[in-house]
């Protein structure tokens, strides 16, 4: 399981973001990377956030879970993080 608890706001994921640059990061099986989306945009308040810090939820979890854009839409969709 992945962790990063350590990351709260998001500020930290922009840190995190412009730390990782150049660094591959894949989770081990689907259904962990499943479970990391439901559990990052219930922590991070998905459903209230805007545009603009959607987006950076996106490419954090488009980073850590090495999904494609169109892949992380569609899970985002299913689990109830579209507005």
């Amino acid at each position: 399981m992945l962790q990063t608890q350590w990351l709260k706001s998001l500020d930290d994921l922009k840190d995190f973001l412009a730390g990782s640059q150049g660094v591959e990061i894949r989770t081990p099986e689907r259904e962990v990377a499943y479970a990391f989306i439901g559990q990052t945009l219930k922590r991070f308040g998905y459903r209230r956030l805007g545009k603009a810090q959607k987006g950076l939820v996106r490419a954090y979890l488009a980073k850590v879970t090495g999904l494609s854009r169109a892949q992380l839409t569609r899970l985002v969709g299913r689990a109830g993080g579209v507005t």
